[in-house]
């Protein structure tokens, strides 16, 4: 059984890995299949605080997602130039799968090994790509939607902040990586261009 102290802790991990997780939807976005502040192993290793801060914040978490609707389903929207771009990269990525294919045989190259060389070229590429259009819907929704998931990001701070001083705790105990510096109740120190730590007041 955990203590309060540490229930209130592991509630407000949640809540920076949260707003950590929200924070880069805004543009500029970055490339890549899941937005997250920090580095993929901290986003491993969050993933059970954040759920716990959702769990026990239910009404709180229903409103964000609310927020946040618009943004999601203007990811999940398709329009034909998306089509089209898809359809152009798989077919130059077949393409010059083919020529190389070709250009193995000419050179008598062995049959497992064409295959390993196709496979090592071609799935990568593939993957690539998926990830640049995923990044490009996620740039067009992020700048559409700036401002819904900015509000969305300041009622967390907002939390956090009613929750560190009702619970009279250090607020330099519990920094948060930002991409952005224009929310209310949080002091900023600049790493770098888009990356700051944010602390609360």
């Amino acid at each position: 059984m955990l203590s309060e102290d540490s229930q209130v802790e592991i509630m407000l991990e949640g809540l920076i890995f949260y707003i950590m997780e929200l924070d880069p939807l805004r543009p500029p976005v970055t490339m890549g299949f899941v937005p997250f502040s920090g580095t993929f192993f901290e986003f491993l290793l969050k993933q059970n605080q954040r759920f716990y801060f959702i769990r026990n914040n239910p009404d709180l978490h229903q409103k964000v997602r609310k927020d946040l609707d618009a943004y999601f389903t203007e990811v999940e929207k398709l329009d034909a130039r998306d089509f089209l771009l898809y359809f152009v990269c798989i077919f130059l990525l077949v393409l010059v799968t083919v020529a190389f294919l070709y250009t193995f045989i000419l050179i008598g190259l062995n049959q497992i090994y064409t295959f390993f060389c196709i496979i090592i070229m071609f799935v990568p590429s593939f993957i690539l790509i998926i990830l640049w259009l995923s990044t490009r819907r996620k740039h067009i929704a992020g700048e559409e939607h700036n401002i819904q998931i900015k509000k969305a990001v300041q009622e967390l701070i907002d939390y956090g902040i009613e929750l560190i001083r009702t619970e009279d705790l250090d607020p330099k105990d519990f920094p948060i990586k930002l991409r952005h510096n224009d929310y209310k109740g949080l002091e900023y120190e600049i790493r770098d261009k888009n990356n700051y730590v944010g602390v609360y007041k």
